[in-house]
């Protein structure tokens, strides 16, 4: 067994991995960073139509409250100016504050939240993206005895893997053996594909003929019995 070959590729699949793992994390966060603006514009949906329900709502309350107070306590009828002030104030200005302070205490913490969300995982997001070019950059050295195409965990750990059970003793035999599992797993996907595409075929082909031999058998009862 190369040892050398062996040692450059256990390195070389950690920092790898490691390296991976930091931008899987990095995806995930941008992926989080993308979502804050749809649940923000979510939440002014939500807002706006609770604004509008509660202000709806309230008016018509105060409506039916003045008209059931006026006409319970014999006001009417009532001078225009009162009627005016009332609408003004009491079916329109009251149930608009009303709204106005669920909004304020409801939907602004939630924009806020949103926003704050957004902040930190874009902020995470180059972190992990600079450790990530920092780990790699510091194991430069090992990572320059492997083909940058090459660079990534699956390939790594196959490799190393043949060189750890004899299989390959230098990079380019571990290099071809790795073409040759890539090269066998394409064949076998088309197989699959092919094979999946063959049983449907059959599937349908039997379909057919069933339909086929039940219209074959109901001509010949119609032939029969006509």
């Amino acid at each position: 067994m190369n040892t050398e070959l062996r040692n450059t590729l256990q390195r070389a699949s950690i920092v790898i991995g490691q390296a991976y793992g930091l931008i899987r994390q990095a995806d995930d966060a941008q992926a989080t960073a993308r979502m804050a603006p749809v649940a923000d514009t979510a939440t002014s949906g939500l807002g706006c139509l609770l604004d509008i329900g509660v202000a709806a709502g309230g008016a018509m309350f105060m409506f039916i409250l003045g008209a059931h107070l006026a006409s319970r306590l014999d006001l009417l009828p009532l001078p225009t100016w009162a009627i005016i002030l009332y609408l003004v104030i009491g079916v329109i200005g009251i149930p608009a504050v009303a709204a106005w302070q669920l909004h304020l205490h409801l939907i602004s913490p939630a924009h806020d939240s949103n926003e704050e969300a957004r902040k930190a995982a874009e902020t995470a997001e180059g972190d992990l993206r600079a450790r990530a070019a920092d780990l790699l950059s510091r194991n430069r050295t090992v990572l320059a005895a492997i083909p940058p195409e090459y660079c990534y965990p699956d390939a790594v750990q196959h490799m190393l893997h043949d060189v750890e059970t004899g299989r390959a003793d230098t990079m380019k035999e571990a290099l071809d053996r790795y073409d040759e599992h890539l090269h066998r797993l394409k064949t076998e996907a088309a197989f699959a594909a092919l094979l999946a595409e063959q049983q449907r075929q059959t599937r349908l082909m039997k379909d057919i003929l069933t339909v086929a031999r039940l219209n074959t058998a109901v001509t010949i009862y119609d032939a029969w019995w006509n």
